[in-house]
């Protein structure tokens, strides 16, 4: 059966359930399994895409699919090619390194513990949910960040631009955008 996901796109109100929740590294999406659980603990950027996909989407994703995981893998999840249009549900990942992760040395390509130790090195870690656009058809998208202390929704320049206290940028780059295989018609 094939789901056209525009069909299933949330709304603000309905995602309006996970703003305010607090950011915490150590609870990744083996630790937080549900809304309720990530309100008392907090969570991370990879906890809050699984429990969107789980909650919004009814697609039930390996805890074990962190950040390095979700760019690894190809059973769940693919990469999107740059003429395809966004879709609510869509994984983006971005980071601070101008290197990019996709292009794995061919050296290392059949060595699985080398190609991990590669992505951590130049990464694309942080994760982000595409929801939708803005009235002036800016990408929104929503995320859990260290950076801003919960979840928020921003507009896709907001990633470009943020700035840390110490003057870096951490979302700087986006890496590359995902669909969830279970979703993605066709």
């Amino acid at each position: 059966m094939i789901i056209d996901r525009e069909l299933l796109k949330p709304t603000i109100f309905e995602l309006g359930k996970y703003l305010g929740i607090k950011y915490n590294m150590q609870m990744g999406p083996a630790y937080v399994p549900n809304l309720e659980t990530a309100q008392k603990t907090g969570l991370n950027c990879a906890a809050l895409a699984h429990l969107i996909n789980e909650e919004v989407y009814g697609i039930k994703l390996p805890d074990d699919l962190g950040p390095v995981e979700w760019w690894l893998d190809s059973r769940y999840s693919r990469f999107l090619d740059q003429n395809e249009e966004l879709r609510a549900g869509d994984v983006a990942f971005f980071g601070k390194s101008d290197t990019n992760p996709q292009l794995i040395p061919d050296s290392i390509k059949d060595d699985p513990l080398a190609v991990r130790a590669y992505i951590k090195r130049y990464p694309a870690h942080h994760l982000a949910v595409y929801i939708g656009q803005s009235v002036d058809y800016q990408p929104l998208f929503i995320h859990s960040s260290y950076a801003i202390g919960g979840v928020a929704i921003w507009m896709e320049d907001q990633f470009y631009n943020y700035r840390s206290s110490k003057g870096s940028t951490p979302y700087g780059i986006l890496h590359g955008l995902k669909r969830t295989n279970s979703l993605r018609g066709g």
